[in-house]
């Protein structure tokens, strides 16, 4: 199969973003109170534009994204709800937090901000460790086994995401099979 690899799509994904960048700028422009709207584009334009330097320009830095989108590709490749779940977090219900606990004040978000950021911390350094040092952590947390199942494996949501779109299908099969048999009832009748 001719599919382009990850690091040369990145290219044309830069590319691409940099060109809906000018388009925003040239449109923000265009209108007649163009301030805020000229604002939003430079910033998005900005942004765009010095991610080249940041992450093009350095190959380890350059490595994060391209490592994160291949697991993201793998693991939607193997567990299809994945990629929807993913993006719901990402793009709707994560800024939603941050916007509701920006409204409810400084304190909250960086109480979240701050809890993110050491669970993170935590988990990258218990993963290293597991990778190299298994011996030097404590029995119980030499695998991830400690953790509830749902916390540690993808299985488990995968089994449940599952089993309840087979229930929605059947049921949706069933009543389509109910609603046509009373059709075909009605036109007997008739």
């Amino acid at each position: 199969m001719d599919v382009i690899e990850l690091e040369r799509f990145w290219v044309f994904e830069v590319g691409a973003d940099v060109g809906t960048a000018c388009v925003s700028v040239l449109a923000a422009l265009s209108t007649d109170t163009f301030v805020a709207p000229l604002q939003l584009a430079l910033c998005h334009f900005l942004f765009n534009i010095l991610s080249i330097p940041l992450f093009y320009s350095f190959p380890r830095i350059r490595r994060l994204p391209l490592t994160l989108s291949a697991f993201i590709g793998r693991t939607t490749s193997k567990y299809k709800w994945f990629a929807v779940v993913f993006m719901l977090f990402v793009f709707l219900l994560g800024p939603l937090t941050l916007l509701a606990l920006s409204i409810a004040g400084t304190e909250y978000v960086v109480t979240f901000v701050a809890l993110f950021i050491i669970s993170l911390i935590v988990w990258i350094l218990l993963k290293t460790i597991h990778e190299r040092r298994p011996d030097f952590l404590p029995e119980f947390t030499q695998n991830w086994n400690f953790l509830p199942k749902f916390m540690r494996s993808l299985r488990f949501w995968d089994e449940l995401f599952t089993k309840f779109l087979t229930r929605s299908r059947k049921a949706n099969e069933t009543s389509g099979s109910a609603n046509e048999k009373k059709k075909s009832d009605e036109e007997s009748r008739v």
